[in-house]
């Protein structure tokens, strides 16, 4: 596990320390929401890294697209095509 995704288990936990035998005490419901809220945390991290990405290239992406425009799959055909000839 990374340190990024322990420090949020971590956070979710209210601070305290993640170890297997915390792990395995846990009710199963206890599990579910920590790892839903893990999750959430996980995608918003990865929304505000591609936000700080695109605002450096005024908004877009690698491909001159606007950062929250999702390819089509004919463009990540082509992309790939090109990539991997």
């Amino acid at each position: 596990m990374d340190s990024e995704s322990r420090r949020m288990i971590e956070l979710a936990r209210g601070g305290r320390a993640i170890t297997a035998d915390a792990i395995n005490r846990l009710p199963c419901a206890d599990i579910r929401s920590l790892f839903f809220a893990v999750g959430a945390m996980k995608r918003q991290a990865n929304a505000n890294a591609l936000a700080a990405r695109s605002a450096t290239n005024g908004g877009k992406t690698g491909d001159n697209k606007p950062a929250n425009q999702i390819p089509t799959l004919a463009e990540m055909n082509k992309r790939n095509r090109e990539a991997w000839g």
